[in-house]
């Protein structure tokens, strides 16, 4: 290979990998939900949820499908996916505090935008 090639190869090589090291990429900014998601729950004592298309839901609720026990997490705000239960995200306001899920007993993941008022989802789950 012709050594001005080989510098312009080089030269190019290195240009390449400069330009893939040091910039923090840029993460689109999830847009209000529009239409029903796809829920997903990672199963555990401190389920994780998530949703696709990635999107802002406002209103998020945590409900035990036994009759008596009622809302186990909820709170409002513009807010993307993942979600720890008990972890209220950042600019969300709390509307009912965690409880401890119980072992074995089946809740009822709902996902909701206010406005408008559209029901985006809901998943049952065990802890």
């Amino acid at each position: 290979m012709p050594k001005k090639n080989a510098v312009a190869l080089l030269v190019g090589t290195v240009a390449l990998v400069a330009c893939g090291k040091g910039g923090d990429a840029v993460e689109p900014v999830p847009v209000p939900c529009s239409g029903s998601v796809t829920v997903s729950i990672r199963p555990g004592a401190t389920p994780m949820f998530s949703w696709t298309p990635v999107c802002l839901i406002d209103h998020l609720i945590v409900e035990a499908t036994t009759s008596g026990i009622g809302d186990r997490w909820a709170f409002s705000g513009s807010v993307a996916p993942p979600v720890t239960y008990g972890v209220l995200p950042s600019g969300a306001t709390l509307i009912r505090a965690p409880e401890p899920l119980i072992q074995g007993t089946e809740y009822r993941l709902v996902v909701e935008r206010t406005s408008p008022p559209t029901f985006l989802a809901t998943q049952l789950f065990r802890p």
